[in-house]
Parts: C-alpha cells; sequence; structure tokens
C-alpha cells in the first residue's frame, strides 16, 4: 500500500541555517563599537529628574495633544511654572509632587524614556529643561533634569562579550531581513506587494 502521508516541511529555521553563515563579531568591531556607545557602559549613572504627562489614551487625538504638550514646553520657564502646570496637567501621580520622580536610574525607566533622559554625548547632557518632547509607548512628556550623577565607565574587556552578542543580534536580524526579502522576490504572488530582492545575501 502506497502512503499517502506528506513528507515533514523542513523547518523555516533549518532552511535559514543553511542559507546563512553570520561571521562572528571580532575584537576590532567590537572596539569600534565601544568607543561609538562608551556612555552606555557607564555603571550607576543615576539622573534626578521630574516630568509632565500627557497621556495617549483610546480615542484621542494624538495630534492635538501633541500640540497642547509643545504649547506647554514653551511655558515652564521655571520650577514653580513647571511645578504648577504638573499639578494641573500631568496624568501621572507624580503631577501632585509637581512631577517629581526622584533619582532615576536607566533601569527605572522605559527603555525610549531611558535613551532620552541618558544622554550619550556631552552635547545632550542636558541639566535644565529638556528642549524637546519625549514620546514614548505612554504618550508624551515634558521632562526637567535637575541634576546628574556620572557612572563609572566600564572597561572594554568588562563589557566585550556583551558587545559581541549585541553585534551578532543585530547581524541576526539584518541578515534575517534580507533573507526574507529574497524569498519574496522569489515568490510568485498576484494582487500582493512585498518588499523584495533578487541579489545575494550580504555578509
Amino acid at each position: 500500500m502506497a502512503c499517502s502521508a506528506k513528507p515533514p516541511r523542513r523547518p523555516l529555521n533549518n532552511c535559514w541555517n543553511a542559507k546563512i553563515q553570520l561571521p562572528e563579531p571580532d575584537e576590532a568591531a567590537c572596539r569600534r563599537y565601544f568607543e561609538a556607545h562608551h556612555a552606555r557602559s557607564s555603571q550607576g549613572e543615576r539622573v534626578r529628574a521630574a516630568h509632565i504627562l500627557f497621556a495617549v489614551t483610546p480615542g484621542v487625538d494624538v495630534e492635538a495633544l501633541r500640540k497642547q504638550a509643545e504649547g506647554l514646553l514653551a511655558r515652564c520657564a521655571d520650577d514653580a511654572a513647571f511645578a504648577q502646570a504638573a499639578a494641573e496637567n500631568s496624568n501621572c501621580p507624580s503631577g501632585a509632587a509637581g512631577g517629581e520622580l526622584g533619582w532615576l536610574a536607566r533601569g527605572d525607566c522605559a527603555p525610549e524614556f531611558a535613551a532620552a533622559l541618558f544622554a550619550q554625548d556631552q552635547a545632550n547632557a542636558h541639566v535644565s529643561m529638556l528642549p524637546r518632547l519625549i514620546s514614548t509607548r505612554f504618550g508624551f512628556h515634558l521632562v526637567r533634569v535637575d541634576a546628574r550623577e556620572p557612572g563609572t565607565l566600564q572597561s572594554f574587556s568588562a563589557v566585550h562579550s556583551a558587545i559581541a552578542q549585541t553585534l551578532r543580534q543585530q547581524g541576526h536580524i539584518t541578515a534575517m531581513r534580507q533573507y526574507l526579502n529574497l524569498l519574496a522576490g522569489a515568490a510568485k504572488l498576484e494582487g500582493v506587494e512585498l518588499d523584495s530582492a533578487d541579489s545575494p545575501l550580504v555578509q
């Protein structure tokens, strides 16, 4: 009797692994990343800050909310004005305390908030009102930085393995995107437009 069972499909990740050989990040690449992002290698950095949150909630007019927050940004010239504005406008419980958040470490904040609060270079290391809104998953924030405590910069050897892992992940994401574009380029579909490529994967 002939077997009618279909042969097992080859898992996509096996196809992927057969097609792609990701290069291992070498020391030179890790050092370049370290030099370009050395501020991220510091430990113990803290910022004392206050904020006013304009929360994005279901049904809210996001563009109107942004304009309202931007209009208030120009009017919070001093601490007293900021505290009053926080009490009247902030959708965060901290508004009752003038928007005060106290001392914060990177891990205390949502990643997008931390990225703006903990500056990556001296040009962005404000101790004052941040000049633009911070946009996060929660909404729009007016932020005042009152003080900064610099952290201790770690040595390259201490963060080498973490940097290498970061570069591996970045390479994996880039190569996977290219691989999917190649599959899309080889697919024959009608009525659907996909980003595609017909060139070999970049190694």
